[in-house]
């Protein structure tokens, strides 16, 4: 299953604030532990001026029930992230899950599809017999550091 993120600016951006753009977002997420990828900006070379990304969800372990649940808070932090940019650059992201659009941020603010789209992670993980609710991200990060020695993604590519 395809579960990366993806994230467009809707309209161009000036370079110098495109640049001030990333280095908000990469302050406001760096003490964020990521479940599989950070958070990352690309300048879109197939539109020119414009900032893009694709951030993997998922790490695809054996239980797809708490790998859906760390999924969704990833992507809830993406968007808070994202409506923060919105809000200080005025600019608009276009959303993608698994390449199908998934909403859009405008003037700080989610559509209902992006909410919709959080839920249906979570679905996946009570479908799988857990309860949000009962999960603690902490503790299955850290156990996750137990099981598997994994490097720390980076948070961002040098400009």
């Amino acid at each position: 299953m395809d579960t990366s993120l993806g994230y467009a600016t809707i309209d161009p951006l000036p370079a110098d604030e495109r640049a001030a753009l990333r280095e908000f977002v990469d302050r406001g997420t760096a003490d964020y532990e990521w479940w599989a990828e950070p958070l990352l900006f690309l300048d879109d070379l197939q539109h020119p001026g414009h900032l893009a990304g694709s951030t993997e969800l998922c790490l695809r372990l054996d239980d797809p029930a708490v790998d859906s649940y760390m999924a969704s808070i990833d992507f809830e932090r993406i968007v808070r992230a994202l409506e923060s940019a919105s809000a200080r650059f005025r600019v608009g992201w276009e959303l993608a899950l698994a390449g199908k659009p998934t909403g859009r941020i405008v003037q700080g603010r989610r559509s209902p599809e992006v909410d919709e789209a959080i839920q249906d992670l979570l679905q996946i993980c009570e479908l799988h017999g857990l309860h949000p609710e009962e999960l603690d991200r902490e503790a299955i990060l850290e156990e996750l550091r137990h099981r598997v020695d994994r490097p720390r993604p980076l948070l961002s590519l040098p400009n």
